[in-house]
């Protein structure tokens, strides 16, 4: 069976930018339709390399890393002291200071964070998009379904319309598999 060629492509970019084994490689591709042995064939036959940009790489988190710090930093401390000064009158310029930086970096572990689950929530689209599990799928919508939850603190309704009417969200968590294929069948 001839493989996606937009999968192959995730894969390899995936191989090259990671100092991981093809079994490691597979694990995180494993509900998508290929298999070890195909992923082995391309590495072998295409001469693909592990880790294939290390510079890149390293260069790439120490300036993302020291640029975005540095000018979040530079552009934000003013702003917070200002704001600190309201808040806390009567300490010294050392000690607000040291609370602006702990102010910068809970930010900045909180994006970072957030940029790490739209990562993982991209590479977890990609693979529902390549998988024919429903499990893969309904993994990728409850992944969904729990990050709006935490961006925006509340439950989602979700309503699908079919032949039979709506049916919401909670009504699909009650559904066996074989009904909920059948909906989709039928769409």
């Amino acid at each position: 069976m001839a493989v996606d060629e937009s999968l192959k492509e995730d894969i390899k970019i995936y191989y090259e930018t990671h100092s991981l084994s093809v079994a490691k490689v597979y694990d995180v591709f494993s509900e998508c339709d290929v298999s070890k042995k195909t992923i082995e064939a391309w590495v072998t036959n295409e001469r693909w390399t592990k880790n294939k940009y290390p510079n890149a790489k390293a260069k790439a988190k120490e300036t993302l890393t020291a640029s975005v710090v540095k000018n979040i930093k530079d552009d934000a401390k003013d702003e917070l002291l200002k704001a600190l000064e309201e808040d806390a009158q009567n300490q010294t310029p050392e000690y607000n200071e040291k609370v602006v930086a702990e102010l910068i970096n809970d930010e900045l572990s909180l994006t970072g964070i957030q940029v790490k689950m739209a990562k993982n929530l991209k590479r977890a689209e990609v693979f529902a998009e390549h998988s024919k599990s429903i499990t893969t799928n309904k993994t990728f919508h409850d992944m969904l379904v729990s990050t709006h939850q935490v961006m925006h603190g509340k439950q989602p309704t979700f309503v699908i319309n079919n032949l039979n009417g709506n049916i919401s969200g909670e009504e699909m968590k009650n559904m066996s598999k074989d009904e909920l294929k059948k909906i989709i069948e039928k769409r």
